[in-house]
This record gives structure tokens, C-alpha cells and sequence, in this order.
């Protein structure tokens, strides 16, 4: 083989490594930069399906990043997992449901 076509052969792959390594960052770049944009909130998630009257413990749940603009005041978010642990929910909820504050009961309204 000559010289010259080792020559090609070694800049090719030389051109085509650093190719692949400029894209693999600008890719990183980017999708670090669209994460940043959704700004996930962490929620609470059901691992398994819980029935009505369940007492909720740290192995029932987990937390997962949600995008702000999907959530609603009724998601329970991370932060509030201790206000959670030890209670009991009222209805049912499936593995990988959100976990609702409407899951408990609403404190008892006095009488008028």
C-alpha cells in the first residue's frame, strides 16, 4: 500500500473521530439546554397499585422530574413526600400514577 493512500486512509479517520466527537458535545450542549428549558419539578409517584385505606410508607413511592407546565396544584411534589408517609389514601391508585392530594380524605367540615 502507498504511502499516500495511508495518508488518506489516517485522515479520514482522523476528520471522522473529531467529527463525531464536535457533534457528541454539541448534542450534549443541546439537550442539556432543552432539560433546562422545561424546568422539571420533582412529583411523587405510586411504585405499586395501592388500594383504598392503604397507609402510605417510603417504599409506596418514588419521585420523578415533571415539566412546571404539566403540573397542577392537585400533584403532590417531592418536597411534600414527608407531609404524605403515613397516611392513608381513599381511592385507589395505579403503579406510575401521580400521586394526588384529592388520593386523601378532605379534613372533616365542622358542623353548622
Amino acid at each position: 500500500m502507498s504511502p499516500f493512500i495511508r495518508g488518506i486512509g489516517v485522515g479520514l479517520f482522523v476528520s471522522l473521530l473529531g467529527a463525531g466527537t464536535f457533534g457528541t458535545v454539541m448534542a450534549r450542549k443541546y439537550l442539556a439546554k432543552v432539560d433546562g428549558a422545561w424546568g422539571l419539578q420533582p412529583a411523587l409517584l405510586l411504585t405499586h397499585d395501592v388500594p383504598p385505606g392503604h397507609v402510605l410508607t417510603s417504599v409506596d413511592l418514588t419521585e420523578t422530574g415533571i415539566p412546571r407546565q404539566f403540573l397542577t396544584t392537585a400533584w403532590v411534589l417531592g418536597p411534600d413526600r414527608a407531609a404524605v408517609l403515613g397516611k392513608a389514601v381513599t381511592v385507589p391508585v395505579e403503579k406510575g400514577a401521580p400521586l394526588l392530594w384529592t388520593s386523601f380524605a378532605a379534613p372533616a367540615c365542622p358542623a353548622p
